[in-house]
């Protein structure tokens, strides 16, 4: 009887340690190669850091990606644990647990080398018209003056809409984080048409980048401890720096056809 007893209780206490081992989370992302991207090894730099700092405290990630907008509204009704990567919002926050800084973003106006371009203010855009993507995050001043008509945008569900449009003059400048750019110029057009295109040299902005965790679900705030807790662990074991190199030196991109 007493050895009865005692395998019960190791076949719970094997059990609860499987279950431990086996949490798990759901992370909603969208395409924006480099940094996430269902093509890329570890699907991209953004995955693969919210991945590991996971890891470190025992925590599997499982990622789903859809269009930014869906990607963010799951998030927000709590269909799934949590959304990446994000700027911060005090809209957002309302709805979510935010992270730590993840990693820093430099958001550069992308325009063709044959246009005049040059700004100091934001108002000094407004002459230009201004190609952006629906359900990406800009910043407050941004559309605090296209609610005051001081900028003329037109927005389009992904990236290279925008840049096949200014190839052709039908817009006049992008605002878009430097990497992301310069990847989606080379990956889609040939090099004598990317020669066509510069950034100018004043930022638009920088920007801190976050995971976010649904306010809808109860674990969210230890979760989100936890992740941070992984996330400075990362980055003092020098493993940050090393994925973010091997990002940059295209080695998460997949192999040419």
């Amino acid at each position: 009887m007493k050895v009865g007893l005692f395998g019960i209780w190791l076949l719970a206490a094997l059990a609860g340690i499987s279950q431990a081992r086996a949490e798990k989370v759901i992370i909603t992302t969208g395409e924006y190669a480099p940094y996430n991207s269902p093509d890329f090894k570890h699907y991209g730099l953004m995955p693969r850091l919210i991945s590991e700092a996971f890891r470190l405290r025992g925590i599997e990630v499982q990622f789903r990606f859809y269009p930014w907008a869906r990607a963010y509204e799951l998030s927000k009704h709590g269909k799934v644990n949590g959304t990446a990567h994000w700027y911060d919002s005090a809209e957002r926050r309302e709805d979510h647990f935010y992270s730590d800084n993840i990693l820093d973003e430099t958001v550069v106006w992308f325009h063709l080398k044959a246009t005049q371009f040059d700004w100091n203010e934001l108002e000094d855009v407004g002459k230009y018209r201004v190609g952006a993507v629906q359900g990406y995050t800009y910043n407050a001043a941004f559309y605090e003056a296209i609610e005051k008509g001081l900028l003329h945008v037109e927005f389009v569900p992904e990236d290279t809409q925008n840049y096949k449009k200014l190839l052709i003059g039908r817009i006049e400048a992008v605002p878009e984080v430097i990497d992301i750019g310069m990847y989606i110029l080379h990956q889609n057009f040939p090099r004598e048409t990317v020669a066509l295109v510069t950034q100018h040299p004043k930022p638009f902005f920088q920007a801190s980048t976050h995971l976010l965790l649904s306010r809808q679900i109860e674990d969210s705030e230890r979760l989100i401890k936890l992740f941070n807790e992984g996330l400075a662990e990362l980055k003092a074991s020098g493993l940050y720096d090393d994925y973010l190199l091997e990002s940059r030196q295209g080695l998460y991109a997949p192999a040419p056809d």
